[in-house]
């Protein structure tokens, strides 16, 4: 009996190391994509090419997570995980979409960082 008490303990504490971070990184997902609504509900126009970039910035880092933690997921149900009833075939299918449906995300993240990168390119000025 103290054998499996043992063995159910780290089980658990695998689970939760695999999950929690996760969980916790889809929280401040959540945030940061409430923090973009708000600002693309209340924009003005002097703001807008930052709403996007905040957009474009957002949707790949968000579909990258979302893939993987179905994944993690899936794996940590073990052959529980393959069962449509849990539906992470649906979403990972989702997961995928979002990775490709408008073109690849590492272009999305080189546009972005092309353009912050900009932000920091010396003016020249003409005396």
């Amino acid at each position: 009996a103290v054998v499996s008490t043992q063995s159910g303990h780290y089980g658990r504490e695998l689970q939760q190391h695999a999950l929690l971070p996760l969980l916790a990184r889809t929280f401040a997902l959540n945030i940061g994509l409430d923090c973009v609504k708000r600002k693309w509900a209340e924009q003005i126009p002097e703001d807008h090419l930052e709403v996007v970039a905040m957009c474009c910035a957002l949707k790949p880092i968000c579909s990258w997570h979302l893939e993987n933690l179905v994944s993690v997921c899936r794996e940590r149900c073990g052959g529980q995980g393959y069962l449509s009833c849990n539906r992470f075939g649906t979403f990972i299918g989702l997961a995928h979409a979002a990775m490709t449906a408008e073109g690849d995300n590492s272009v999305l993240i080189q546009k972005v960082a092309k353009e912050r990168l900009a932000m920091f390119k010396p003016q020249t000025t003409v005396p």
